[in-house]
């Protein structure tokens, strides 16, 4: 039976496990990558058992730069054009901030929270918390391909804000629609600013969303007037969640596009137009990039502030759907209008509209009681329920 035991060398950061190799006879070292004690003794225990049951493969040196590309090709190359994006990001950002030789490098914690402190110099924390989570996918990768022994911990970083905007009100909505008028951004194509704007209002779309809907065209978001009700029929290469769904439409926003005649349901729903680069007046149908800073800047005109420093933007429309049809639909039903992928995200992001449509409900319930007395837990003489005869 092979025992493995542990050493502490002097010119050695971390505890080595150590063993002898049945078959040479040469004594064997290998770093557990701590330098905890009991830590080291769990690394210890794992790599005994590998060895006697005859499952242990030592790890070939994996270069960084052949780990992105095989990632990359195999792995990056299935997924959608924004996921590929930040995984692109993401490795930039390790080699920018760390320059790592080999892909062993990350089996340690420390470097992950040396990374995590270099990413939060000039960027936000939903940002470092992005590129954390994408490592975290990357590295798990490489573990199932047999070249990370295993996960190392990484830390998040605390106090993540649950929106980075707020959901405008219809008041504030009517003066964004004003404020297209106003914008030298509309290029005077004021009617299909308006229209795209009131699509986002009554859908819930995401802005790539909204730019992809098409009357026909099933490889895109497309509209389907051919089931009982209106619905989205969503391809895997414009959903987020990347599935081919079939999803419910708002009526609202159904008798929006019903307005819109047989004869011109063809193409793009949305068709807003703006100028192409400086010294070309020519219109055109804008980038979904483009698009979002025209909307931003009806937001800006209208002086509508979503956070400190933030105007109202394309997806504060959508945060605005969802809290409308929060108060109208369970949350099931919501995250489906939302298409989310996990209701999670609909919890997180709409529960605290919902919890103060709950205590508004409560409050109204004691008022329409009859109780003209104005009494009400924060004024009554005890927080304890009046009691009653009837116990039950």
């Amino acid at each position: 039976m092979i025992r493995v035991t542990l050493i502490n060398p002097a010119d050695r950061r971390f505890w080595q496990a150590q063993w002898d190799d049945p078959i040479t006879g040469k004594t064997k070292t290998r770093s557990t990558k701590t330098t905890i004690k009991r830590e080291a003794e769990r690394f210890a225990g794992r790599l005994e058992d590998d060895l006697n049951a005859g499952t242990y493969k030592p790890l070939v040196q994996v270069r960084w730069a052949e780990f992105r590309k095989r990632y990359i090709d195999e792995v990056s190359a299935t997924k959608r054009p924004k996921t590929r994006l930040k995984t692109e990001s993401m490795f930039n950002a390790v080699e920018e901030l760390l320059s790592p030789k080999y892909l062993s490098a990350f089996a340690d914690a420390s470097t992950i929270s040396q990374y995590a402190e270099k990413l939060k110099k000039g960027r936000k924390p939903d940002t470092v918390d992005g590129h954390l989570r994408e490592i975290r996918k990357v590295l798990r990768w490489a573990i199932r391909m047999n070249m990370l022994r295993q996960m190392p911990h990484i830390e998040f970083p605390g106090g993540l804000a649950g929106m980075k905007g707020r959901p405008i009100t219809a008041e504030e909505f009517d003066r964004m629609k004003d404020a297209v008028k106003k914008s030298e951004m509309a290029c005077g194509c004021f009617d299909e600013w308006i229209h795209f704007i009131n699509g986002l209002w009554l859908s819930g779309l995401r802005l790539d969303e909204a730019m992809l809907l098409h009357w026909t065209d099933s490889t895109h978001l497309a509209v389907d007037f051919t089931h009982r009700r209106p619905m989205f029929k969503i391809s895997s290469t414009s959903d987020k969640g990347g599935k081919d769904r079939l999803l419910p439409m708002a009526p609202d926003f159904a008798d929006l596009l019903k307005q819109t005649p047989h004869k011109a349901r063809q193409g793009f729903v949305f068709n807003p137009l703006t100028r192409g680069p400086a010294h070309d007046t020519t219109l055109r149908r804008p980038t979904t990039n483009h698009a979002g800073r025209v909307v931003s800047d009806f937001g800006r005109i209208a002086k509508i502030k979503v956070n400190e420093t933030k105007f109202a933007s394309s997806h504060d429309l959508r945060r605005a759907f969802g809290v409308r049809w929060a108060k109208l639909v369970m949350p099931k039903i919501l995250q489906e209008l939302m298409r989310h992928a996990d209701i999670k995200t609909t919890m997180k992001y709409y529960v605290g509209a919902m919890a103060e449509d709950a205590a508004d409900a409560v409050w109204h319930a004691m008022q329409r009681s009859g109780n003209s007395s104005g009494n009400s837990p924060h004024n009554s003489d005890s927080d304890a329920p009046s009691k009653t005869a009837d116990n039950s």
